[in-house]
């Protein structure tokens, strides 16, 4: 398990976060490309490899699906 969706569990994100991915899905490739323009600021924020794994995940349907499947999971796997 990511430890983005560690973290969302948590704190008890992971159910907006579901909703949010779901709305955003047509536009998850865009902001994918933009996660990996905006990078260097946002390594800020979040290490390098964290804003990478989001961004790939966000530009593979596949990886997506995934994500969506792992937070809807009532366990902390």
């Amino acid at each position: 398990m990511l430890p983005l969706i560690r973290v969302l569990k948590q704190r008890g994100w992971a159910g907006p976060a579901q909703v949010l991915l779901e709305e955003l899905r047509p536009l998850a490739f865009v902001a994918g490309q933009l996660l990996w323009v905006a990078q260097p600021a946002l390594t800020l924020l979040w290490s390098r490899q964290t804003v990478g794994q989001v961004a790939r995940l966000l530009e593979e349907p596949a990886a997506l699906d995934d994500l969506l499947r792992q937070l809807d999971t009532d366990g902390q796997d």
